[in-house]
């Protein structure tokens, strides 16, 4: 198994480090420099994109895409390769997840991940003589938490204007917006005219965390892209079917999308606004 292992490790490596870049350099030609060996080249899948789910309370996985090699339709084409590997903490590979052929009609893959371990996941195209095309590769990903059941009031003497994540659990809470609750509070909304705003809760008290949040799209697309640039804003208005990436003040990074907004009315005075949300448990990782 260790010999296995090792053989497997090195293959992998020694794959995504050339990315077959040697092609066509000095593995190609003899030594007698009047015989030229013929050298055949594959083009790379034409796009390679990424996602990352999980059911509430469950497993998380990561979701592969990709689109036709260019040259998908000649005789001599084989198939894709993915290759996953886990990371250290530098994103250092430290060892093979998984490798996997799959034929020509395949353009879709998905593996379980793992909460708090990186990973890094590579695609080529092949030929059916084993030649390889350059790589794709993913960002740096890892497990993610997600759920529905996210709820958040605009500031008002009765509301519970604050919401703050356990990133060991992924639960997200609802709290009163006060100063016992400072700790534990890493968004809070208040109205500005007469719209819901989201605020970084230090930019209004200075004893509260300071968040960054950032408007990353509307609706499915962006709720999955992966991605994503980093979050500068201390406020921004809540508009329903937007997504919003939100980084704490420890680093970590969740990523939120409106599913609906209740104004005041009769029964409250103020806003309620749900929605759905990932969070990366990996500090500083804003993958997710």
């Amino acid at each position: 198994m260790i010999k296995k292992n090792f053989i497997l490790l090195l293959f992998c490596l020694v794959t995504i480090f050339t990315s077959y870049t040697f092609m066509g350099g000095d593995c190609s030609t003899n030594n007698d420099e009047n015989i030229n060996l013929p050298v055949k080249t594959v083009a790379p899948p034409a796009s390679f994109t990424f996602k990352l789910e999980a059911e509430p309370g469950g497993d998380s996985e990561a979701i592969f895409n990709w689109t036709a090699s260019p040259d998908e339709n000649n005789s001599d084409f084989e198939g894709y390769r993915i290759i996953t590997v886990r990371l250290n903490d530098d994103n250092e590979i430290v060892s093979v997840i998984q490798v996997q052929a799959l034929g020509k009609t395949s353009k879709n893959h998905h593996i379980s991940v793992e909460r708090g371990i990186r990973y890094k996941t590579f695609l080529l195209a092949e030929l059916s003589d084993g030649a390889g095309s350059d790589s794709l590769e993913t960002n740096v990903y890892a497990g993610i938490f997600y759920n529905n059941d996210g709820q958040i009031d605009s500031y008002e003497n009765s509301s519970e204007s604050g919401f703050g994540w356990d990133v060991t659990t992924g639960s997200g809470t609802q709290y009163p917006y006060t100063e016992g609750n400072a700790g534990k509070i890493d968004l809070h909304i208040r109205e500005l005219g007469k719209d819901p705003y989201f605020f970084s809760p230090n930019g209004l008290d200075e004893n509260y965390k300071l968040t960054r949040i950032e408007n990353i799209g509307s609706g499915q697309s962006a709720f999955d892209e992966t991605d994503l640039r980093e979050a500068d804003n201390e406020f921004l208005i809540v508009t329903l079917g937007d997504v919003y990436l939100v980084k704490t003040q420890e680093g970590y990074y969740a990523k939120i999308w409106i599913k609906s907004i209740t104004p005041p009315n009769d029964n409250q005075g103020y806003y309620t606004v749900q929605f759905e949300y990932k969070l990366q448990p990996v500090r500083g990782l804003r993958v997710l």
